[in-house]
């Protein structure tokens, strides 16, 4: 064999290992790109999976946030209707006529009274209520009942709100209206709002 078919041999066959790597090198280079296109098309994919995902959380959220709140709203509604039914019950009662309004007072402050000694403070708008002629007759009530029956009316006045402070040489009672309906308001609540939203 001459030099000349030596090298065309060794030509051909450089051409054929070249051609062979261009081939080799084609085809990783294109499952390579398919690889990372496949890649990026999941990975895309996933992006809107999770974006859709958190867009619905969000929403829900949000729903949930306006409900908690429309909630929140009715509910101050409510207890704004209940505390103006209280009002107006308090002021009802503070527009008794005078014999209403003793027969309202009379059993409070039989109740109140420990020794039959104590003494009755009332608002100045009331004193037309707590007449000393109310007052006798309280005391007959307490006398008939084994107490001393000696009330007596303070000069004073003080601001009450309807009902009275009983005063007594240990003990003071406050017997108003204001807080006798504060103390009756927990019971009284769930009643109240049967009525005003059935």
């Amino acid at each position: 064999m001459s030099l000349e078919n030596i090298l065309h041999k060794i030509r051909l066959d450089a051409e054929g290992q070249a051609e062979a790597l261009v081939a080799e090198g084609r085809a990783k280079a294109t499952a390579f790109l398919a690889r990372a296109k496949a890649e990026a098309e999941a990975e895309a994919k996933n992006h809107l999976v999770r974006a859709d995902s958190e867009a619905e959380e969000h929403q829900a959220r949000q729903s949930t946030l306006a409900r908690l709140e429309a909630r929140k709203s009715i509910l101050a509604t409510k207890q704004g209707m209940i505390s103006r039914a209280f009002t107006l019950a308090l002021e009802e009662v503070r527009a008794l006529p005078i014999a209403a309004a003793r027969e309202l007072l009379r059993p409070l402050v039989l109740a109140a009274v420990t020794e039959g000694n104590e003494v009755i403070v009332c608002a100045k708008e009331d004193k037309d209520i707590w007449s000393a002629e109310f007052v006798q007759e309280l005391n007959a009530t307490l006398k008939a009942q084994g107490l001393e029956g000696t009330l007596i009316l303070a000069a004073e006045h003080r601001q009450t709100g309807g009902g009275f402070f009983l005063i007594g040489p240990y003990i003071e009672i406050n017997a108003t209206y204001p807080a006798r309906l504060q103390a009756m308001r927990g019971d009284l609540e769930p009643a109240v709002a049967q009525i005003l939203f059935k």
